[in-house]
């Protein structure tokens, strides 16, 4: 492998890794990778029997705003679980950078056989 292989080698690597670093800033510089659900938004969840007997009961505050949740994509500098969740800059940057810590191994000089 040349020495100029190696060179855009090493600067891909570097590149994912810089994209990475972008795309986490970019979507809020959390630990963890964060996804949209559905089931946890507020809006999404159905009445039940439960719901209407606490209401009556005054437990539910109906002058109050509902809780503000944050329902973005956010990628974290570590991954969150298994599945759609191990994407994060660690997992991203990791792979870009090794193919360029295997192109940067020293390698030993062999001289060429008569």
């Amino acid at each position: 492998m040349s020495k100029f292989q190696r060179f855009l080698i090493i600067a891909c690597g570097l590149l994912v890794l810089g994209q990475s670093f972008w795309l986490w800033q970019s979507t809020g510089r959390r630990w963890f990778t964060q996804y949209y659900r559905a089931d946890l938004d507020p809006a999404n969840t159905p009445r039940t029997a439960l719901d209407a007997t606490l209401e009556a009961a005054g437990f539910y505050d109906a002058g109050g705003t509902p809780e503000q949740t944050d329902f973005q994509f956010r990628l974290g500098l570590v991954p969150s679980g298994f599945g759609k969740q191990m994407l994060s800059v660690v997992s991203l940057g990791g792979l870009g950078l090794l193919p360029a810590a295997i192109a940067s191994w020293p390698r030993k000089a062999t001289s060429p056989k008569p």
